[in-house]
């Protein structure tokens, strides 16, 4: 995993989310991302954006090293600290602290059923990961949840091999 996150290089938020998908796969496999995304007010298109880094339905390494995602004053907004989409598998390493709080109804990690969350045995970094103030998880979802037509959200697979972690929610 070390040499992989050397190839891919940083990325910084720069105070902005991320969205992983199938056409920036490539681009952001093996990377190790930096920085803080700490929206002060909720954005335009908030209904987009579910996590201050989204995985959606791909599988991706990333490396996340002195992160932290939180608010910093937006409100009423559903924002998860990192947030894995439909059949998503992150292999997640951790360096250095990192923080992820959700927002409202968003988890720290939102893991959405059918999808999985690996985090790495080569993690030697702390995690803090916070639900937001309406009963989600710290690491996981709301699974006691449903949508307007009454589905059951559920929340997908945790696998935990490495790193100190604190997950609260």
């Amino acid at each position: 995993m070390q040499l992989m996150t050397l190839a891919g290089g940083e990325y910084n938020l720069n105070n902005e989310p991320l969205l992983i998908n199938s056409d920036k796969k490539d681009e952001f496999n093996g990377k190790t991302i930096t920085g803080n995304y700490c929206p002060s007010t909720r954005p335009d298109n908030s209904q987009y954006i579910k996590g201050g880094i989204t995985i959606d339905n791909v599988t991706v390494d990333l490396t996340i090293k002195d992160v932290t995602i939180k608010s910093d004053g937006a409100r009423g907004w559903n924002l998860a600290g990192i947030y894995l989409k439909g059949q998503a598998q992150l292999n997640l390493t951790l360096e250095g602290t990192n923080t992820l709080v959700g927002l409202d109804e968003g988890a720290g990690i939102e893991v959405e059923k059918g999808a999985t969350l690996v985090i790495t045995e080569q993690s030697t970094g702390n995690l803090k990961a916070v639900g937001g103030a309406y009963g989600a998880a710290g690491i996981g979802g709301n699974a006691g949840s449903t949508d307007s037509e009454g589905t059951n959200y559920g929340t997908g697979k945790i696998i935990i091999k490495g790193g100190t972690i604190s997950a609260d929610g």
